[in-house]
């Protein structure tokens, strides 16, 4: 039975739901109001104010980078908690003076994710607001982990922009932000990790491509993983496409309110070619219903912490996990939880 509504989500659905509930938001910061914070790129900018180069180069201890009383050997094998223990001017001390000496290892990546912590609690204890959540593994830290992948990420198809090579240039730097902001080190342990092993494979011919339609894609993903020509961490049930309206969203969208967004293709489903079907709604909730064509839009801020565990994992079908047609997918948390969950 094909469906997807939430009146009716699966068990499976829910327990995926919990899962992400848990993992990946519990780890979110909070914005001015308390609640979760979905874009993270507030924490560089934390980083810019209150750590301004100035206060390297002014750095009160100039004989050494290490904190007082550390060795070289603890430095090298200090804990997140060790660094967010030590007061934020000694911390301030140490990231200094590694960048003056250009000392660079694991430890200045986490002394910087801990001043920008440290300042971020003070201001929110200032303005009364609860300090952020421990930091903890992330959805796709413990896939990456559980898994032993040594790559992970998504093919990419690219249909749009090919002939406007500038704008295809201002969308990668973009996607490459918006990317970016989702394996920030500060969300958590072992993010550096994975941000180190985040891979696109972009797959990109002009002639092949450019008029190729959602089942040609599917077709050559499928030869592609017939050929094992996709490492392990890439190969799922889903592959991604970047056509003109992609493309216009990350450009142009922003401006209009629009969510940045790519379309994720249903490989299997397409290739099948028995689409599209209807969702199964109660006759109650007509306003529901809709159709599956096997594709749906993705916000692209949903793709690591949300898309990624259930694809990575193939913990619930293309069709469980689709939005009403027309519909923008922003996670499955996000899809179930708020207001106007589907966005614009």
């Amino acid at each position: 039975m094909h469906f997807f509504q939430h009146r009716y989500i699966s068990l499976l659905a829910l327990s995926v739901f919990c899962y992400l509930a848990v993992v990946v938001h519990g780890i979110r910061p909070l914005d001015e109001d308390g609640n979760p914070k979905y874009n993270l790129s507030w924490m560089d900018a934390w980083l810019e104010e209150e750590i301004p180069i100035s206060a390297f180069q002014e750095a009160t201890d100039l004989t050494s980078y290490l904190p007082p009383g550390w060795t070289e050997e603890k430095f090298n094998t200090a804990t997140a908690k060790d660094l967010e223990d030590l007061p934020i001017d000694v911390l301030l001390n140490t990231i200094g003076r590694c960048k003056a000496t250009g000392v660079t290892s694991e430890t200045l990546i986490e002394a910087e994710i801990a001043a920008r912590r440290a300042l971020a609690n003070a201001a929110r204890l200032e303005a009364g607001l609860p300090a952020l959540p421990e930091r903890s593994k992330t959805s796709y830290v413990k896939i990456i982990e559980d898994y032993e992948l040594g790559e992970w990420g998504y093919v990419v198809y690219r249909t749009g922009a090919y002939g406007d090579d500038a704008r295809w240039e201002q969308f990668m730097k973009r996607w490459q932000e918006l990317v970016d902001e989702q394996v920030d080190p500060a969300l958590g342990d072992g993010v550096q990790m994975a941000k180190d092993r985040l891979r696109f494979k972009f797959v990109e011919d002009k002639d092949q491509f450019e008029k190729a339609s959602m089942e040609d894609i599917a077709m050559h993903y499928q030869e592609l993983r017939g050929e094992s020509l996709i490492p392990e961490g890439l190969d799922h049930f889903m592959c991604l496409l970047v056509d003109e309206a992609s493309i216009a969203s990350v450009l142009d969208g922003p401006a209009t309110g629009q969510t940045p967004f790519v379309q994720a293709l249903a490989v299997d489903d397409l290739v099948r070619g028995d689409l599209p079907y209807a969702f199964e709604v109660d006759p109650e909730d007509a306003e529901d219903a809709g159709e599956y064509h096997g594709y749906f839009q993705v916000a692209i801020s949903a793709l690591l912490h949300d898309l990624y565990p259930i694809v990575g994992t193939a913990a619930l079908a293309p069709h469980d996990i689709a939005p009403l047609e027309g519909r923008l997918y922003k996670g499955l948390f996000m899809n179930w939880i708020g207001d106007n969950p589907f966005g614009p």
